[in-house]
């Protein structure tokens, strides 16, 4: 099972934790705690099933950033991976060229490439895309292509940041574009997963998925 990268980062901040913390071992370990380790320069994050069994682990490196993750299901087995390693490997794209049009929120702009005669979408739409994430340089940070599963969300329901889902209204159904969204209607100087704080966001949006 592929589960999109946006899911397991949007729970990951809330457990970050520094290089420094204590370390943790299983012994004695509660059902359901959450428990840390240090180690190899990179902070660990062990969340543990009910039942004892080990759910979710997440490495964050040194700066606070995610850095790879992993999960369990009940049984043990490997229910999905994050992108980043393959995120890592993906060649930079050239954004230079994109001649954004401004929104109705400041800071937030749009590029239509392949236009459409659909409708526009509105609030409570529910909407299914593929998208590419990129940072300003032209890397990727997520990619739901690489799961060859599309995303499925309503829009301005939980998963999303605001500002993605006023873009997304931008838009009509069975259109391609790209979305801009600046720190201060992003992820702000916080670091979000493996986003660094005060980053620009530019997501490419394919609206033609049926």
């Amino acid at each position: 099972m592929n589960i999109p990268l946006f899911i397991v980062i949007f729970l990951a901040p809330l457990f970050l934790m520094s290089q420094s913390t204590k370390t943790f071992y299983e012994d004695g370990i509660k059902r359901g705690d959450s428990v840390f380790d240090a180690s190899n320069s990179l902070a660990v994050l062990k969340y543990y099933h009910k039942n004892g069994g080990l759910q979710f682990e997440a490495f964050y490196d040194s700066s606070g950033a995610l850095y790879d993750f992993y999960a369990l299901d009940e049984k043990g087995d490997t229910t999905f991976q994050s992108q980043i390693p393959l995120l890592k490997k993906q060649p930079k794209k050239d954004l230079n060229h994109i001649q954004w049009r401004e929104t109705d929120f400041f800071g937030l702009f749009y590029t239509i490439e392949h236009a459409s005669s659909g409708e526009f979408y509105q609030d409570g739409d529910n909407v299914k895309l593929h998208y590419v994430g990129y940072f300003i340089d032209g890397s990727q940070f997520d990619n739901s292509y690489l799961t060859c599963k599309a995303l499925a969300l309503e829009i301005g329901g939980d998963g999303f940041l605001p500002s993605f889902y006023e873009g997304l209204k931008k838009f009509r159904i069975g259109e391609k574009g790209y979305l801009k969204i600046p720190p201060e209607l992003g992820y702000g100087a916080i670091p979000y997963a493996n986003i660094p704080p005060n980053s620009t966001l530019i997501y490419y949006l394919d609206l033609t998925v049926k």
